[in-house]
C-alpha cells in the first residue's frame, strides 16, 4: 500500500511530505491512474472523495488567475499564481476525503489583491489507507506551537 503509516514519530512531517511528492512525481503520469482536475472559484468547496481502500493523493493545486474561463470571465491580469499543493497535501493527502473551502486561500496573494482568485487542483486515488491527521500528531504540535 503506497500510503499507510502508523507511527507518524518515526517518519516525521518533513519525511512524510517527501514521500508524498516521490509518490507524485512517479506515478501520477502512469496511465491507470484516473486524475481529476478542475477550477473551483472562490466561493466554492473543493472536495475530494475516494472508495474504500483508497486515499487521496493530490497531484496537482495552483491558486490565482490562470487564465480565463468559468471563475473569470475578464482580462485583466491574467497568468499570475502560486502553487499550493503542499497545503493541500497537509489537508487531503493520505486520507479517504477532504473537504477545503477555496477561501482558506484568500491571505495567498499571488496576483494584486484587487483581484479574485480561484483553485485549479487534482486528485487520484490510490490505494492505501488513511493516515493520522498531521494537525493532532505530536510532531505537528512541537514544531508549531513554538
Amino acid at each position: 500500500m503506497l500510503y499507510s503509516c502508523t507511527n507518524m514519530a518515526t517518519v516525521g512531517v518533513k519525511g512524510l511530505i517527501k514521500n508524498i511528492q516521490f509518490v507524485r512525481k512517479h506515478l501520477t503520469g502512469l496511465f491507470f491512474f484516473a486524475v481529476a482536475t478542475r477550477d473551483y472559484c472562490l466561493y466554492e468547496t473543493f472536495n475530494a472523495t475516494c472508495r474504500t481502500g483508497t486515499v487521496v493523493m493530490m497531484t496537482s493545486a495552483v491558486y490565482g488567475r490562470m487564465r480565463l474561463g468559468r471563475c473569470i470571465s475578464n482580462d485583466h491580469y491574467i497568468g499570475c499564481s502560486k502553487d499550493v499543493v503542499v497545503y493541500f497535501d497537509s489537508q487531503c493527502t493520505g486520507r479517504p476525503s477532504c473537504v477545503v473551502s477555496v477561501r482558506n486561500l484568500v491571505d495567498v496573494h499571488p496576483c494584486q489583491r484587487d483581484f479574485m482568485s480561484y483553485l485549479e487542483a487534482g486528485f487520484t486515488c490510490v490505494p492505501g489507507k488513511g493516515v493520522p491527521s498531521i494537525r493532532r500528531s505530536p510532531i505537528y504540535s512541537s514544531v508549531h506551537n513554538k
